[in-house]
């Protein structure tokens, strides 16, 4: 279902760095937070280790790419 939410810049900023970072899509990140602010439990699914990622989140809170 599609739904549209004005969200803050720095949250939309912060979900997208995870999702990247995650190898999720912004989509599957949002309802697992979604669902975890809700106290349901995760959809059981096999889910793949996410991808080796040359970003990491730094100790300012910015991405850091590596490599």
């Amino acid at each position: 279902m599609k739904t549209t939410f004005d969200l803050p810049d720095e949250i939309v900023r912060e979900m997208k760095l995870r999702a990247v970072v995650q190898g999720r899509t912004l989509k599957e990140l949002v309802a697992d937070l979604l669902r975890q602010g809700l106290g349901m439990a995760a959809p059981r699914q096999a889910t793949k280790p996410p991808p080796s990622s040359p970003v990491e989140i730094g100790s300012d809170g910015l991405p850091v790419i590596r490599g």
